[in-house]
């Protein structure tokens, strides 16, 4: 698990500061910080799995990685519709033998028992691969589809909202 916890920059800011009132509002701000980096620190030591979880002001984003044969389909991804309003992830797909990387980034979002998808942010040479969300038996799982003649390898970052 890694952790981001930047109190240096409060300590700027309140440098940059003349007004006596306002460092004393960044001095209160410092104090809550410290809390908060020795709060995410106890995380950090509490265990993990290894450094698949980042968590920073962003969220938790939960990485992982699969490969797809050639030629076919395979879920990478499993998640119970109950567990979610919003699912982001991205993906990387690619062939270092082919010299061939796609990026693209899929979101999900369900209502009820429906799911609505979007795939943007798509940059890279990897022309014939497709991703999907669908539903099956509560769960969404996410699959890609691999075109090529070749296998491809997966990373990707998910976001559960």
């Amino acid at each position: 698990m890694a952790l981001e916890c930047d109190k240096n920059k409060l300590k700027l800011f309140k440098i940059e500061i003349e007004d006596p009132k306002i460092q004393e509002n960044f001095k209160r701000i410092e104090k809550h910080a410290e809390g908060v980096c020795k709060d995410l620190k106890s995380i950090d030591s509490s265990g993990g799995d290894g450094g698949d979880t980042i968590i920073n002001v962003n969220g938790a984003w939960t990485k992982g990685s699969d490969t797809v044969p050639a030629l076919s389909s395979k879920v990478v991804d499993l998640v119970a519709l109950v567990n979610f309003h919003n699912l982001d992830h991205i993906f990387v797909i690619y062939n270092d033998a082919e010299e061939k990387t796609r990026r693209l980034q899929l979101t999900t979002v369900r209502e009820g028992a429906t799911i609505r998808t979007s795939v943007y942010g798509r940059s890279g040479t990897l022309p014939n691969v497709q991703v999907s969300t669908v539903i099956n038996s509560g769960n969404a799982e996410i699959t890609i589809t691999n075109n090529n003649n070749y296998e491809l390898n997966v990373s990707y970052a998910k976001l559960s909202l």
